[in-house]
């Protein structure tokens, strides 16, 4: 054989492991359910367009155009973001991750499989792969550190907060932008130097078809250059493993911060139907003395009048009880949006770690060109199918979870004494901080016509000492939560039914 052909030859393995040949089956599989992924995601993204409320709430300004936005609300003399679209901002993640999965298994396709030889293009594909993870991670952090501010003490210092997210966001997706940056540079230095020896290569190999194997000692030397420059290729790409490997840890800690916010939501859903019950019976016990009553009382202002005040005192009773199904629904489905979040983030920063942690054991104990393509497949083809699936299903469950909430909230409109006129619109999971202690509140957020907005008022905020003005923190579900932290429930429903401590307002 010509030795310069088999230097060639010897170059280009080194340089592109060898891989399945053609458009298996598998990867035919792998990008038709990465393409159903993407599918779910825009249906979910449509349905968040077309069912979460926009604008004011509260005193609260709107940052943006409602859904479409990371941060929906701020408070502005605070400077404080109450709002992060978790739900939202990750779907959107999703779907950029997943087309640069689908791009990146084709162009691995492409190049392994012999119809194109540019390592400019695979150094390019792994590194927008690995940066696509650390930005929805990103996200998922940010999220997750409003969890835990919700789930623990909304008093938290705002710059604290702001201090934590800016440092820990800004410093993962400054460390994997300098390293992506450097792997592409790398990268196409290693292509340049390939491309030269290779033409050289082939120049001489067809020039010299007889030349003893003694005079290509040079030849096999620059063969070796290159190869190091491989090396220090897939270096680069060790590195920003690495990075990868410690953002996914940092967002698998932080992940259960909505465990702990989804337990708090479940002792609130708890407590709402105690409440929810004292009310029932309230309402029995309150009715039985007037059941067949027609006497009138000319000293207590005649029958005619007593009866009106009577049925409308009814009537407000029942229009404030046909809203406690509706808070309780959307409760549930705050939980079990967030348990679906939860789940979805643990298995999937389970699954990234385990390939990752492989392929960093296996660069740091052999040599990075001397990795197999069946080693490197775990990496690229072998995760995505169990990432694909779990990203499927979660994201088929909150699409159901979405339509079960709002098909429950259309029968007890229908079921429901009120008038349709009164029926409450979707709302948001809210706490309010006031003074030295929270209290609960539930506050649906009223259509604009025939709609009452209940709230309750803690009278030590009217104080001067001891007293704060109204911060609030959001997180981006469809019931207005304030978790009362005063640890008892049954203190707190001893609480709830001192009268001094509501004021209603009617809003017309």
């Amino acid at each position: 054989m010509n030795p310069f052909q088999l230097a060639l030859d010897t170059l280009e393995n080194s340089a592109f492991p060898t891989a399945p040949p053609g458009f298996t089956v598998r990867l035919a599989v792998l990008l038709s359910f990465q393409c159903l992924v993407v599918i779910c995601d825009l249906v979910y993204l449509w349905l968040l367009h077309h069912i979460q409320r926009t604008g004011t709430s509260r005193g609260v300004d709107s940052a943006g155009p409602g859904v479409w936005w990371a941060a929906r609300w701020v408070d502005r003399p605070r400077g404080r973001i109450m709002v992060v679209n978790q739900r939202v901002m990750s779907t959107i993640f999703s779907v950029l991750a997943q087309v640069v999965w689908i791009a990146f298994n084709i162009n691995n396709l492409n190049i392994f499989t012999g119809r194109t030889r540019s390592l400019s293009q695979s150094s390019v594909w792994r590194g927008i792969s690995v940066f696509s993870l650390l930005g929805w991670f990103w996200v998922l952090t940010w999220g997750n550190i409003t969890n835990y501010i919700i789930a623990a003490d909304p008093k938290i210092d705002s710059r604290i907060v702001n201090a934590v997210l800016i440092g820990l966001g800004g410093g993962q997706l400054a460390a994997a932008i300098i390293t992506a940056a450097f792997l592409i540079v790398r990268g196409n230095a290693s292509n340049l130097v390939l491309r030269s020896l290779q033409s050289d290569l082939r120049s001489k190999a067809a020039a010299y078809p007889n030349v003893p194997a003694g005079a290509l000692a040079e030849v096999f030397t620059n063969v070796s250059i290159v190869k190091s420059a491989v090396t220090s290729y897939y270096y680069m790409f060790y590195i920003l493993g690495i990075i990868t490997a410690v953002v996914v840890s940092i967002a698998l800690v932080l992940n259960f911060g909505g465990l702990m916010l989804a337990r708090k939501i479940n002792r609130q859903i708890v407590f709402n139907e105690k409440i929810h019950s004292s009310n029932i019976s309230a309402r029995q016990a309150s009715a039985q003395p007037h059941q067949g009553s027609t006497i009138s009382d000319p000293g207590r202002g005649g029958g005619a009048g007593s009866q009106a005040a009577h049925e409308l005192i009814h009537s407000n009773e029942a229009n404030s009880s046909s809203k406690e199904p509706d808070t309780l629904a959307g409760l549930r489905r705050a939980k079990n949006d967030i348990l679906t979040m939860f789940g979805m983030v643990l298995c999937f920063a389970l699954i990234a770690m385990a390939p990752l942690m492989f392929n960093l054991i296996i660069y740091s104990t052999t040599k990075f060109a001397g990795v197999s393509w069946a080693k490197t497949e775990v990496l690229f083809t072998g995760a995505p199918w169990v990432v694909t699936a779990v990203m499927l299903v979660a994201q088929v469950a909150l699409i159901w979870i979405a339509l079960e909430f709002h098909r429950q909230g259309g029968r007890a409109v229908v079921h429901s004494n009120v008038d349709s006129s009164s029926a409450t619109a979707p709302i948001d999971v809210v706490m309010l901080e006031r003074g030295p202690r929270n209290t609960l509140q539930f506050k649906p957020h009223a259509k604009s016509t025939g709609a009452r907005r209940a709230t309750r008022e803690d009278p030590r905020s009217q104080t001067g000492s001891g007293a704060s003005h109204g911060s609030k923190i959001f997180v981006d579900v469809d019931v207005d939560v304030d978790v009362d932290r005063s640890g008892d429930s049954q203190e707190d429903l001893q609480e709830m039914a001192e009268p001094e401590t509501y004021k209603t307002r009617t809003r017309y």
